[in-house]
Order: C-alpha cells, then sequence, then structure tokens
C-alpha cells in the first residue's frame, strides 16, 4: 500500500511527466512515460530511490499541452 497509480487519457499518444514536489516546493522525484502510455507509478520514494517521509507531497502530471496538479498524503 505504499505506491499510487495515476492514471490517465492519452488520445495523442504523447510522453507524459509526473513530478512529485514536498510543500516548500522542492522537487523529489520526476518519472517520465513513454509515448501511448495511459498510467505512470509512484511507489512514494524520492529520485535517488529513497522511502520519502510521511507527510503531504504535490504531484504535476503533464502531457499533451495541459498541467494537472493535486495533493497526495504518505503516511508510513
Amino acid at each position: 500500500n505504499d505506491a499510487i497509480i495515476f492514471r490517465f487519457a492519452n488520445p495523442l499518444d504523447s510522453g507524459v511527466t509526473l513530478s512529485i514536489f514536498d510543500t516548500s516546493g522542492a522537487l523529489v522525484n520526476t518519472i517520465s512515460a513513454p509515448s501511448g502510455a495511459d498510467q505512470i507509478l509512484w511507489d512514494a520514494k524520492s529520485g535517488s530511490g529513497e522511502p520519502l517521509h510521511s507527510g503531504i507531497y504535490i504531484y504535476q502530471l503533464v502531457g499533451e499541452g495541459k498541467i494537472y496538479n493535486g495533493a497526495i498524503v504518505v503516511a508510513r
């Protein structure tokens, strides 16, 4: 239960990027999905593979010229 799957429509088969930020705005991870993908899995780890501390994180999903933002909570 320490992962989240971001699912999205990708009708133009574009590349999609997920960025995760902490509440201070620091980038903690970026994951790029290949063209044609319709989901990205994030395992609540930093870009270097370290598990993140419990807390609130902001996500930004970018693809096909659109940007979606939201918040997720990591509880350990």
